[in-house]
């Protein structure tokens, strides 16, 4: 394997790392919110507002190295 296909693929690894730290965090609102609402639905607007503050602080400039909160 060529040096720059190792860095391509560690690049790629690092990415897929950071976006399961988002899902990880993703799921863990959602879990909070079930335990805390019952069966009342799911609060888009809250969730959305989690998933903001989370990307403040957290940018993996997405999959395609796109920033989320450009």
């Amino acid at each position: 394997m060529k040096d720059e296909e190792i860095g391509n693929t560690l690049v790629e690894v690092e990415h897929l790392k950071q976006e399961n730290a988002r899902l990880h965090h993703l799921t863990n609102v959602l879990i909070q919110h079930i335990w805390k609402t019952g069966d009342r639905g799911i609060p888009l607007k809250e969730i959305d507002r989690q998933m903001a503050l989370f990307d403040n602080n957290y940018d993996d400039g997405g999959m395609d190295g796109t920033p989320r909160n450009a």
